[in-house]
């Protein structure tokens, strides 16, 4: 006999039509957003028809919406046992499994679906998500994500001082914590292969690769590792694999362009960073690279009109040199390494002894240009260039970084690397005239000197300075207040920093009244941006 079909004498009720009906009175319900009354009817079409994938999958999904993941998911994987061509389960079950936070199991889930699926009705949100997944890791609580960016951060600034093995028990340390997260292994990657661990390096590589096949990172780093090792096939098998996994992200795109033109690959470079910048992408090294690969590609003119507009831009950075040697036309190329041109400045910050640094003590000229790194440079070159001047301790050059500390155009984190470092250094660079320039009177002067004098000395970083200096600039901009005590108005200052528990040694510290103390920090804090 037919299955979903039954005798009763000589008549036959087929319930397949009965499981329709069900799931049509279902989808009439849930169109008027009476979802408990679909769900009862989707239940029904499944009970009279249990064979059915169909209804098991319609089910499912009003489950999802309806918040009942842990259902949904065991009923999407009769789906996927019921009916192997029912390929949406697997997008509906990464769904569910998202929702309850288990994120590896979603990106698998997400993976099946798009090998079964690469051009299904959901791949497109498949792949955001799972580029989500690769990105950010949701699965990292903050403290474990903290955790693991601070390793890498520091096994970055070893690497970059040649402490190779350090930096790489770093990394693997980082890559433990979340074998998922890609960042730390790629770091881990290229510091074996730096060591001479070729045999591991590849392997981390091709294990990033099996999780996430395209990795931009990874298959650039193994492309590369290719090529120091003089395997032309391996190379070009994998720049065919670059070709394919071109996309909008910025930093993905700068290591892609970047690698093409390590491969010698100059059209290939110059196309990837043209189509960056016609994506709105303006940084300085993404033009500088623009430059680069329009002039190894022939094309001077362009590259010309590029380095002009860098220089005119960036009057100070260390690659001035780069348009001089483009005009020349000497057959060279340009590099796409982005290291420092000048060989005194390169040398000092390699820590490659005293002699350069010595040498650079003398060329003021080359001053503005470490300058420039300080303050356009990533961390690790930062760090390089404060180290060389906290070695010179060369008082008219420890001035002119001073004058960084307090200017807003600067990136705060570069501020508050320079201040930790002027700190060490001895450089009192909270007192009025590291900071004022004319901003402030007298007496208002006087105020913040005392506040940040205070704070610093009670163990406040820079954040904390900083807010500070920025709340009374802000005051002293929309506030006409006579400021006459000015040990009550730098107590108030403070008081707004530090919180309502510092009132009593506050107002002890400056022999102050609690009740006069309290009014003008009320005052204050109708302008307080702390």
């Amino acid at each position: 006999m037919q299955k979903g079909v039954t005798a009763v004498g000589t008549r036959f009720i087929d319930f397949r039509r009965g499981a329709k009906l069900y799931f049509q009175r279902g989808s009439y319900y849930y169109c008027r957003n009476k979802l408990e009354q679909a769900l009862a009817c989707y239940r029904r079409a499944v009970a009279v028809d249990p064979g059915n994938p169909v209804n098991h999958f319609n089910l499912a999904c009003l489950l999802t919406e309806m918040g009942k993941y842990q259902e949904s998911i065991s009923l999407l994987h009769s789906v996927t046992q019921m009916d192997g061509d029912l390929n949406e389960s697997w997008f509906w079950l990464a769904l569910n499994h998202g929702q309850l936070r288990q994120y590896r199991e979603a990106g698998r889930c997400l993976r099946e679906y798009l090998e079964r699926e690469p051009y299904g009705d959901y791949s497109w949100q498949a792949e955001e998500i799972l580029h989500f997944l690769r990105s950010e890791l949701p699965m990292l609580d903050p403290e474990q994500r903290s955790i693991i960016e601070n390793l890498c951060l520091r096994g970055i600034e070893l690497a970059s001082q040649g402490l190779l093995e350090e930096a790489a028990k770093l990394f693997a340390e980082a890559s433990s914590l979340e074998p998922e997260l890609s960042a730390p292994k790629n770091n881990l990657a290229l510091t074996l292969f730096y060591l001479g661990e070729v045999d591991r390096a590849l392997a981390v590589c091709r294990e990033i690769l099996e999780i996430h096949p395209e990795n931009v990172y990874a298959n650039c780093n193994l492309a590369l590792f290719y090529q120091i090792l003089g395997d032309q096939l391996a190379v070009r098998r994998q720049i065919d694999v670059l070709d394919g996994i071109w996309g909008d992200d910025p930093d993905d795109m700068m290591k892609l362009g970047t690698t093409y033109g390590l491969l010698g690959q100059d059209r290939k470079a110059y196309a990837v960073f043209s189509h960056m910048r016609s994506l709105g992408v303006n940084s300085f090294a993404l033009l500088l690279l623009l430059g680069v690969s329009a002039c190894n590609c022939g094309y001077r003119a362009k590259a010309l009109q590029i380095f002009d507009a860098i220089n005119a831009a960036e009057p100070d950075n260390p690659y001035r040199a780069y348009r001089d040697f483009c005009a020349e036309a000497t057959g060279c190329k340009l590099p796409y390494s982005m290291g420092i041109p000048n060989p005194v400045l390169a040398l000092a910050l390699e820590d490659e002894g005293m002699g350069a640094e010595q040498e650079l003590k003398k060329a003021r000229n080359l001053w503005p240009q470490l300058l420039w790194i300080v303050r356009n440079g990533g961390a690790a070159v930062r760090g390089r260039a404060l180290r060389v001047i906290k070695h010179l301790n060369h008082q008219p050059l420890t001035r002119l970084v001073s004058a960084c500390v307090w200017d807003d155009q600067i990136d705060f984190r570069c501020r508050s690397d320079i201040f930790a470092v002027l700190t060490q250094m001895g450089v009192p660079v909270w007192k009025e005239r590291y900071w004022n320039r004319g901003r402030f009177s007298k007496n208002r002067a006087v105020v913040l000197e005392t506040a940040l004098e205070y704070l610093y000395n009670h163990g406040c970083g820079f954040a904390a300075l900083h807010g500070t200096y920025m709340a009374w600039q802000f005051f002293c901009r929309k506030s006409k207040a006579p400021v006459r005590n000015t040990a009550l108005w730098s107590a108030a200052l403070i008081a707004l920093q530090q919180g309502r528990e510092s009132w009593p040694a506050l107002s002890a510290r400056f022999g102050l009244r609690g009740e006069e103390l309290r009014q003008v920090l009320s005052r204050l804090s109708c302008y307080s941006i702390i």
